[in-house]
């Protein structure tokens, strides 16, 4: 199955864990879905979170979405 999350999902997960969009992150990383994803909605998901969390995008790109591998 392939899925395609949005800035939203990746916050929701990181703001509720144990949520709906906690598990469905869970469900890529353990490779039961196909996550598609673009260089923009990983970004624009490492800008709001440096907002929200006031870390760099630099520092939060190293953290759980670094497990997910960027489209050629």
């Amino acid at each position: 199955m392939k899925a395609v999350f949005d800035t939203n999902i990746f916050v929701s997960a990181l703001a509720i864990p144990g949520g709906h969009a906690d598990r469905a992150v869970s469900l890529v990383v353990d490779g039961r879905i196909d996550l598609c994803i673009s260089k923009e909605i990983i970004h624009e998901t490492l800008g709001v979170l440096a907002q929200k969390f006031s870390r760099g995008p630099e520092e939060l790109s190293r953290g759980r979405f670094s497990c997910l591998s960027l489209p050629k």
